[in-house]
């Protein structure tokens, strides 16, 4: 299983991600770069409240943004992307990622075992991707609709952004 979650820099020309990302969805071939057959990717950190970052809101992308990463965890970080999930496929969930002060531990590029303290919703990506991943072992076989329609319904709670509702990713014990 392999469970890699995707950030591209806000520079990215979104016609070229969508375009290469739909082709290769088509040809199967993104099952080779993530996890199940779906890309798991961070909605982006310029605070919008009214729209997401590419690659993130094109289809067959499985949109990720960032809560704080405390007790209640369900307060959208500041810096955070997000839009309203009627105009998308699919849902968009809330992992921790830092904001408000808090911070995720991160691998450091310094060496192999060296970590700091970041935030963002790359940072939040990962525990979306590693849930998919977490899924995908418990259950070989199960579709990507089946383990979102899992998350949204059993291994998430509810999260109000701005009168809209998302779901955070909270998995019990399976």
């Amino acid at each position: 299983m392999l469970a890699t979650p995707i950030a591209f820099g806000a520079q990215s020309d979104p016609t070229d991600y969508a375009r290469l990302l739909n082709e290769a969805h088509s040809k199967g071939a993104v099952r080779v770069l993530v996890t199940l057959d779906k890309i798991v990717v961070s909605t982006g950190n310029d605070g919008s409240r009214n729209g997401i970052g590419w690659p993130a809101c094109v289809p067959h992308a499985i949109k990720v943004s960032s809560v704080f990463n405390d007790t209640s965890g369900t307060t959208l970080a500041e810096f955070a992307n997000i839009g309203d999930p009627a105009l998308f496929t699919g849902p968009i969930l809330l992992t921790p990622g830092g904001g408000g002060g808090t911070l995720i531990r991160s691998a450091d590029r310094a060496s192999t075992t060296a970590t700091k303290q970041l935030q963002g919703t790359s940072q939040a990506a990962p525990h979306a991707a590693g849930v998919y991943a977490a899924i995908k072992a418990a259950v070989p076989g199960i579709s990507v609709a089946d383990a979102t329609a899992w998350i949204v319904t059993t291994g998430s709670i509810p999260a109000t952004v701005d009168t809209k509702t998302y779901r955070r990713i909270r998995i019990p014990n399976f």
